[in-house]
């Protein structure tokens, strides 16, 4: 398989509007989990939820707009 058959597959895959609510419920339930076993560990407490939290959504992002690229360009 080469590169740009996987990554037409992906793209394909990936745009599918069930597969982003799946994967976007998904990443929202790990996010979710996470930040609980974090607080839980004392790893996050108030001062630092602003830095976690614009970590994870710049990462999102960044992601995101990697996806929408490949779907572009196929």
């Amino acid at each position: 398989m080469t590169w740009t058959l996987a990554s037409k597959i992906a793209t394909k895959f990936l745009t599918s509007p069930r597969v982003k609510a799946i994967l976007g419920s998904s990443v929202r339930h790990a996010l979710t989990a996470e930040a609980g076993w974090l607080a839980a560990h004392g790893l996050l407490d108030p001062t630092k939820e602003e830095t976690w939290v614009a970590a994870a959504l710049l990462l999102l992002g960044w992601g995101w707009g990697l996806v929408e690229k490949a779907a572009r360009e196929s």
